[in-house]
């Protein structure tokens, strides 16, 4: 029972994952092609076919290398909400917003410099773990700026 429940999490997981890669890229912010959809059932099939070869690709590593990988590209994900939530704060300051941060921007900036600092800590050791984590994670990371 256990295994069947994991499997399940795990393919709910991947076909979640698929439909936001698949908003994503009709919005335009991914290549248009991630946007096709399967004709008689309307399931995005080119981000299914990209997670299966990733997930394949990714179990030829070992689990710590896995979770490095891992631990780099979520905690990327975090310093660049931050960077862009700064960057917003500082160049819109006049942008409505559903809330509001009751600090000034110096202070602001001082109390994300903690997070930054472990983040980037984080993502330092994601990155230098191990030689295929170097490979991997440089290599996507250069591929996420050059199409970005």
């Amino acid at each position: 029972a256990g295994v069947i429940g994991n499997a399940g999490m795990h393919v709910a997981e991947m076909f979640e994952d698929s439909w936001q890669l698949h908003g994503i890229a009709e919005v335009g912010l991914a290549p248009s092609w991630f946007s096709y959809r399967h004709p008689r059932f309307q399931t995005p099939w080119p981000c299914i076919i990209l997670q299966i070869i990733i997930i394949v690709a990714l179990q030829a590593f070992d689990f710590n290398t896995i979770v490095c990988i891992d631990n780099f590209f979520s905690v990327m994900g975090v310093i660049l909400e931050m960077a862009a939530f700064l960057h917003l704060r500082f160049t819109r300051p006049h942008l409505p917003r559903p809330y509001k941060i009751p600090l000034s921007n110096g202070p602001l900036t001082l109390a994300l410099a903690p997070a930054f600092l472990l983040s980037g800590v984080v993502a330092v050791a994601g990155l230098v773990d191990s030689k295929a984590s170097i490979i991997i994670n440089t290599t996507v990371l250069v591929l996420g700026v050059i199409f970005s």
